[in-house]
């Protein structure tokens, strides 16, 4: 397998998490209906449709989002692949965990609750101060998921070049 190979498969992995996603977003949206009676929110609705078409673009085009991420090299049948392209894997792989596992639910329950305050025309400053830090804390993980994503051949020779002069020491 190839590293633009093994990245297409994490991505079709994050596909099949999106759309469970997606799934879960449906059952808030079904139980904030059954709540408020006399109006209904579209907000979870949206975020659905948005994690699956998100989910099926990454779906049918996992190998465009690998080649993106990863520049390609030549094919081969063998299993060995160089430390450097484990480590970009890694990095890559580490990255688009974040960003589903951690930066994903805090920046959206931000988002819903902010809708929540519009719809009902409260002001947004009325938000309490733990639906900010939480905001802050997905922007953070935001802001490492794409540094791990999207700089994850950097990272990778700065640890594996940063290692083997420690071992030559």
């Amino acid at each position: 397998m190839t590293p633009q190979q093994l990245i297409g498969l994490f991505v079709r992995l994050l596909a099949v998490w999106l759309a469970v996603s997606g799934v879960q977003v449906i059952g808030i949206g079904l139980a904030l209906d059954a709540q408020q009676m006399q109006e209904h929110t579209l907000v979870p609705y949206v975020i659905s449709t948005v994690l699956f078409v998100v989910a099926l673009v990454l779906w049918f085009f996992p190998m465009v989002v690998a080649h993106k991420l990863v520049p390609r090299t030549h094919f081969d049948n063998v299993l060995r692949i160089p430390a450097e392209e484990v480590a970009v894997v890694a990095c890559v792989v580490l990255g688009l965990w974040v960003f589903v596992a951690r930066a994903l639910p805090p920046l959206t329950q931000y988002f819903s609750v902010v809708a929540l305050l519009i719809k009902n025309n409260q002001p947004i400053f009325s938000i309490g101060d733990g639906y900010f830090a939480r905001l802050v804390e997905g922007l953070v993980e935001l802001a490492v998921a794409s540094l791990l994503t999207f700089k994850a051949r950097a990272i990778a020779t700065y640890f594996l070049v940063r290692r083997s002069t420690e071992e030559g020491e």
